[in-house]
């Protein structure tokens, strides 16, 4: 008998050593699943990886694409389930690019017409619908150059730029509104002359205090780029001592006063990663993947301050991400591994709402499929977000263990944002008043004024969150507890200020339903396989 109980105890033990998996795999997100936005008949629906068609914006995500008969988007709340097309016009991709500028909530999008002249600007607010409603009467023209492949972004300040390799003469040139709305243009400024005769692009990259930087790509040579102090241009230097396979296949971000570039590198088809440091120049190469695909159509996205992720195709039936974390690369992660003849990704700038997107396109014959796939940033056990802003803005803030709040700030303000797993979410607010807030897994929520205003400070006890924040001058927060490993927020304004909650992780709400069942079959296969245990035993 003492031996069926030792058996027994010895099941149970393993029993419970299984539940801080389950409590493991209960806490972590897994990523979605990538699906269909819609079909196009054109075989590169969403070229090129430099043209920003995809991101998250106003409560929903955008992909743009051609659908073998005109350029359009989509939209989708939860990534899934997709609106109708809606028609911009009948362009073909590569002679569009799209900007989001989430300060203003505005979409930019910029189009040439290849070997025929004009470069077209226009701007229009992103609906939380899915529709955009344009400023002004239509396109605005910008130039009556003729031009190739171009790019469209706005700087800190504001003005929409836009680059392109002008046809035929094989210039490289930029030109800036001298209105925030783009509704009036400067001169084209000619920064390259001829460097490949046509296989060459250009794309404008914004820094901070209205600097840029160009990034010249061209077939057989070195990546080059110029700096933009703000009213001259520096001479060009070199970007990379490698060269890319095609011209059109690099992609490039800009963080702070830093640039980020990647490309797929001739001949070997390495996806390769090198760094701009302002005030220092172009970094030493790096390799992100060896011996991909030809066309791997490497696309970046900023996650944070030196923080990129890098999409990429390792084969035509094979899709990845790698992350760079302050100079650390991290394992390369698959997205889809199952589909056919992939071809053209483009993934979205940074983030918007610690949100970011990749898009390509799959399919061996027409109907071909534009894919997608969608990431929420600081959805696992921790996250940094460090917020500066000066303007009326709407914040997206993830906090401890997954709770994310949208808060729209109506005055301006200065917000240092630190959340982790364990450990400290600090605010700070630098106009009028003055914030210290200060939460931990296990022990206080903390709160200070500075200016004639008085806050009430309540404690966390145990694993519950009860905290009521009173300023009796401006407004009135209740932050209702934390049940089950799950945040539930209400934050209510008795004046001056809205402020909109929402939380992830809303399927944890059956989390403990689902564990309950496990360790429930658990306990079953212990008795199931216990008896006839005990039986051998019994008879040894």
């Amino acid at each position: 008998m003492q031996k069926y109980y030792t058996s027994f105890l010895f099941l149970i033990v393993i029993l419970v050593s299984l539940l801080p998996i389950l409590e493991l795999a209960s806490t972590v997100k897994a990523n979605p699943t990538p699906v269909t936005v819609g079909t196009s008949t054109d075989t590169l629906p969403v070229r090129y990886s430099f043209q920003e068609k995809c991101f998250y914006a106003n409560g929903r995500w955008w992909v743009f694409y051609y659908d073998g008969s005109n350029f359009g988007w989509r939209t989708s709340t939860d990534g899934s389930s997709w609106s109708s097309f809606n028609t911009y016009g009948a362009y073909s991709p590569h002679r569009i690019s799209i900007w989001y500028d989430e300060a203003n909530n505005k979409i930019c999008l910029a189009r040439c017409q290849g070997a025929t002249a004009n470069i077209y600007y226009r701007q229009g607010t992103a609906n939380s619908d899915g529709t955009i409603t344009w400023d002004g009467t239509g396109e605005v023209q910008v130039t009556t150059d003729a031009g190739y492949d171009v790019t469209v972004c706005k700087d800190s300040n504001g003005y929409p730029w836009i680059s392109y390799s002008q046809a035929t003469v094989y210039l490289d040139k930029v030109v800036k509104a001298t209105a925030t709305d783009g509704s009036a243009w400067g001169t084209p400024t000619t920064l390259w002359t001829n460097r490949a005769s046509g296989a060459e692009n250009l794309k404008i990259i914004p820094l901070t205090g209205g600097k840029m930087l160009a990034v010249s790509s061209a077939t057989g040579y070195v990546f080059q780029s110029r700096l933009y102090d703000g009213s001259t241009w520096a001479a060009a230097v070199s970007a990379s001592t490698s060269t890319p396979q095609n011209y059109y296949d690099y992609d490039a971000g800009g963080d702070g006063d830093n640039v980020h570039l990647v490309f797929c590198k001739v001949t070997s088809y390495d996806v390769v990663y090198v760094k701009y440091t302002y005030g220092t120049g172009w970094g030493s190469e790096e390799t992100v993947e060896s011996a991909t695909v030809l066309q791997c159509h490497p696309s970046i996205t900023l996650k944070d301050t030196d923080k990129v992720r890098v999409f990429y195709l390792k084969s035509l039936t094979n899709i990845r991400y790698r992350d760079r974390d302050s100079g650390s690369w991290q394992t390369a992660v698959d997205i889809s591994t199952t589909e056919s003849t992939m071809t053209c990704v483009t993934s979205s700038y940074k983030p918007y709402s610690s949100k970011i997107c990749v898009t390509w396109k799959s399919g061996a014959s027409s109907p071909y499929n534009v894919r997608f796939e969608s990431y929420t940033l600081g959805a696992g056990f921790s996250w940094t977000v460090d917020l500066t802003e000066t303007i009326t803005t709407s914040w997206s803030l993830v906090l401890s263990h997954g709770m994310f709040v949208n808060l729209p700030q109506t005055i301006s303000t200065s917000w240092n944002v630190l959340t982790r797993w364990n450990a400290i979410a600090s605010l700070s607010q630098s106009l009028s008043t003055v914030w210290n807030v200060l939460i931990q897994w296990t022990s206080n929520v903390g709160l200070t004024q500075s200016l004639s205003t008085a806050w009430t400070i309540i404690t966390q006890t145990s694993y519950n969150i009860i905290a009521s924040l009173s300023n009796t001058f401006v407004w009135t927060v209740d932050v209702l507890k934390y049940v089950g490993r799950h945040y539930t927020v209400d934050l209510s304004i008795t004046i001056a200020t809205s402020w909109i909650v929402n939380t992830i992780y809303t399927p944890y709400t059956n989390i403990y339903a689902t564990k309950g069942f496990v360790i429930a079959i658990l306990f079953l296969a212990c008795f199931i396989f216990g008896i006839p245990i005990m039986l051998i035993i019994k008879r040894k």
